[in-house]
């Protein structure tokens, strides 16, 4: 494989992206978080359609994995991933304001942790925890 050169960071593009995404955000705060989501899909179509690095990448990840997929199975599979990386981009958006100190426990449930937990919350020095994946990146 062939090694990519960094490119050189241009900080008036990088500050112009940086608002640009502020104002996107500043708009979808506007509406409830799940209206958002056809903002995302739609989002997601649009990564598909014009990010072709990332739209071949994605697309030939899935044929090395599954190949007895027909090409427009692969294809549906790869769109359907571009709109679920714009769904956790809108997830980790809304995250902080609906998972809070107060109100975590309205959004999140832990089932069969307690004894888990009990021992986490209990111990004076680090735990490392294990989990299975249960969503979100783990809620960010």
């Amino acid at each position: 494989m062939p090694k990519r050169k960094n490119k050189k960071r241009n900080p008036v593009a990088d500050r112009l992206l940086y608002v640009a995404v502020r104002v996107v955000a500043m708009f979808m705060y506007m509406v409830p978080c799940k209206a958002n989501y056809v903002t995302a899909r739609i989002l997601g179509d649009i990564l598909y359609r014009f990010y072709g690095r990332g739209r071949h990448r994605a697309i030939e990840h899935i044929r090395i994995s599954f190949p007895d997929w027909d090409e427009d199975r692969i294809k549906h599979v790869a769109r359907e991933s571009m709109r679920s990386m714009a769904y956790l981009a809108i997830e980790m958006l809304f995250t902080p304001k609906l998972v809070t100190k107060t109100q975590w426990r309205k959004r999140i449930k832990f089932v069969d942790m307690e004894e888990s937990l009990r021992m986490v919350l209990e111990h004076k020095t680090g735990v490392i925890m294990l989990t299975g994946h249960f969503g979100n990146w783990e809620v960010v």
